[in-house]
């Protein structure tokens, strides 16, 4: 196999040091970041208070969702003689977790329009 060659794109650096360019508009004005981007992070309760949604026991209910996937996603292995935690199922936990995203739709359909620029 041989090596690329050095005048080769992809071995190339762009002038200046810096590898992606500011993004501008029309008449050349830095863009601003949008503004979802510091909740892609955070937990889906914290996403839906920073979207608007104040409703405490959707919110809790979301809450307990999360805790719930998580469990069910990272569930181990063991024999049922020596497990003595509650069994849940899968199918009626799916049937929760739809019956709450269909709330927290109808919850952000409620929501004021936004207006401006994102």
């Amino acid at each position: 196999m041989t090596p690329w060659p050095s005048s080769s794109p992809r071995n190339e650096r762009p002038s200046g040091g810096s590898q992606r360019e500011t993004p501008r508009d029309a008449q050349g004005q830095i863009q601003s970041q949008p503004t979802y981007k510091p909740i892609d992070k955070r937990v889906l309760e914290e996403r839906l208070v920073a979207l608007g949604i104040t409703d405490k026991q959707l919110l809790s209910d979301t809450s307990a969702f999360r805790e719930m996937r998580a469990a069910l996603v990272h569930e181990k292995a063991r024999p049922s003689s020596k497990d003595t935690s509650v069994n849940y199922t899968a199918q009626d936990e799916a049937a929760k977790a739809i019956a709450l995203m269909e709330r927290v739709e109808s919850a952000l359909r409620a929501l004021p329009p936004v207006t401006g620029r994102i």
